[in-house]
């Protein structure tokens, strides 16, 4: 199994988001399955890392999906598409200073 080398990818140590293992019956073998966010060789991008292999005693497999954005692409992206949520004081806004503009 070779699912170690890819929690340190080339850009750099990656944070693992999910991981998981799961054992298929009659000796057909072991699923790994991983996703890990890591900064990219380009400054400023993000790279989305899925993992997946199958592991046997006969074989192994396995293939990486990377997806790589910038930053600012994924900003905009969740102010457009993301879910707004906005919180306040119950006191209303606090009174302007003296000669300021509100």
């Amino acid at each position: 199994m070779n699912v170690s080398h890819r929690s340190n990818t080339t850009e750099g140590p990656a944070l693992i988001l999910n991981q998981r293992t799961s054992i298929r019956g009659n000796g057909a073998g072991l699923i790994v399955e991983q996703a890990s966010l890591a900064k990219g060789d380009e400054q400023g991008q993000l790279v989305l890392r899925r993992y997946f292999e199958h592991y046997s005693p006969a074989h192994s497999e396995w293939v990486e999906y990377s997806h790589t954005v910038t930053a600012s692409e994924l900003i905009h992206w969740m102010m457009a598409k993301g879910r707004l949520h906005i919180e306040h004081s119950a006191q209303g806004a606090a009174p302007a200073a003296q000669g300021e503009r509100p």
